[in-house]
C-alpha cells in the first residue's frame, strides 16, 4: 500500500511538473528575462505616461526592465543598445530618436529581439517575432479629428472654415499621418478647409505658443484649432489666453488624451482629443518582449497583427465621456 501511494505521488509531481514546462512554453516571463527600454527622450509628457505603463506592468508580472534615456542623442541610444547583449539583456524595447537609424540599431542589438514602440521603422525591415512594431494606427487619430469637426461645423451650418493646424516634428510618420488624415477626413466630410497657419512645433507646447503668439499679430481669423498632439494644443490655448482671444466657439482638437487635455476638455477650454494609450502600449511592449525573449510568436497577445505589429486602439474623448479618463 505505501508503495502504492508512493508511486501516485510521483505520477501526479510529474503532471504538475509537465504543467509548469505547458506554461512557460506559451511565453510567461522566466526568471531569466531582462529588458531594455531605451526611450528617446525622458522630457516628452506622453513617452514619461508610456514608460511608467510599462514599469507597472513589468513590476506587477515581476519582469526585470531597465530604463535609459537617450537624451535625444543618436550615438547615445545606438551606445546603450551596444552593450544590451553583453549586460545580459534578452530583449529590447526601442522608442527611436530618428526612425532613419532603424538598421543601425538593429546592427547594434547584435541579434535581440526588438519592440520598436510608437516611432516605426520602414514595414519592410520589421520582421515576424523578431523586430516588430507596438503602437497605434496614426491616421486613425486624425480620422478622429476630422469626424468630430466636420460634426461641429454642420451642425452650426458651416462647410467653408479657416483652420489652424499646428504639426508635430518634420517628417515623424506619426506626425505625417495624423496630418494627412485630418485632411482627408475633413475634405471627404465636405468641409472645405483654408490653412491659414500651418506648421511644426516639434510637439512642443513652449514652441507651439511661441509659434502662434507670431501668427496673432497677423489677425487672421480662424474657426477651429487643430493640433498633432495635446501638449502643442495647450500652448496655442495659452497663447489665445494671454491675448483675451475667446476660444468658447472656436473648437480646439489634439491627440494623446494626457490629462492636462483632459482636464482642459473637462473645463470647456479644449473641445476633443484622441487617447493614444500610453500605458495600453506600454504594457504590450513587455508582453511582446517577454515573448520575444522566450522565442516566442506574439500573435497571443491583444490587438497583434502578422506577427509584425501590436495595433493598441485610439479613443475618442470629448465633454461626454472625459470623465471616464480624469485620475
Amino acid at each position: 500500500m505505501k508503495r502504492i501511494v508512493t508511486y501516485i505521488l510521483a505520477m501526479l509531481l510529474c503532471i504538475v511538473g509537465l504543467a509548469g514546462c505547458s506554461t512557460a512554453s506559451n511565453g510567461s516571463a522566466s526568471a531569466s528575462d531582462k529588458i531594455l527600454f531605451c526611450l528617446s527622450s525622458s522630457s516628452d509628457v506622453f513617452l514619461g505616461t508610456l514608460v511608467n505603463g510599462a514599469q507597472e506592468y513589468a513590476n506587477t508580472n515581476q519582469i526585470e526592465l531597465t530604463v535609459e534615456d537617450g537624451q535625444s542623442s543618436i550615438e547615445t541610444q545606438v551606445s546603450q543598445i551596444k552593450n544590451a547583449k553583453a549586460q545580459g539583456y534578452t530583449a529590447i524595447i526601442c522608442n527611436m530618436i530618428d526612425t532613419d537609424t532603424a538598421l543601425q540599431i538593429m546592427a547594434a542589438a547584435d541579434g535581440l529581439p526588438i519592440v520598436f514602440i510608437n516611432r516605426s521603422p520602414k514595414e519592410k525591415l520589421l520582421k515576424e517575432n523578431q523586430y516588430i512594431y507596438v503602437g497605434s494606427d496614426e491616421s486613425i487619430s486624425g480620422a478622429l479629428q476630422a469626424e468630430y469637426l466636420a460634426n461641429y461645423f454642420k451642425e452650426k451650418g458651416l462647410t467653408s472654415v479657416n483652420a489652424v493646424l499646428m504639426e508635430g516634428e518634420k517628417g515623424h510618420p506619426g506626425a505625417t499621418s495624423r496630418t494627412e488624415a485630418v485632411k482627408a477626413g475633413l475634405k471627404e466630410a465636405g468641409i472645405d478647409v483654408t490653412y491659414v497657419f500651418d506648421d511644426t512645433a516639434d510637439w512642443s507646447q513652449d514652441k507651439a505658443k511661441s509659434m502662434f503668439q507670431t501668427f496673432l499679430k497677423t489677425k487672421c481669423d480662424f474657426d477651429c484649432i487643430i493640433s498633432n498632439n495635446d501638449t502643442m494644443a495647450l500652448g496655442v490655448i495659452e497663447a489665445c489666453k494671454e491675448k483675451g482671444i475667446d476660444l468658447t466657439d472656436i473648437p480646439v482638437v489634439g491627440i494623446d488624451g494626457i490629462q492636462d487635455a483632459c482636464i482642459a476638455i473637462q473645463n470647456k477650454i479644449m473641445n476633443f482629443t484622441v487617447l493614444q494609450s500610453a500605458t495600453g502600449q506600454g504594457k504590450a511592449a513587455i508582453e511582446a518582449a517577454v515573448a520575444l525573449s522566450n522565442d516566442k510568436s506574439i500573435d497571443n497577445i491583444e490587438y497583434a497583427s502578422e506577427n509584425k505589429y501590436i495595433w493598441v486602439p485610439f479613443e475618442g474623448i470629448s465633454s461626454d465621456n472625459v470623465s471616464s479618463y480624469l485620475n
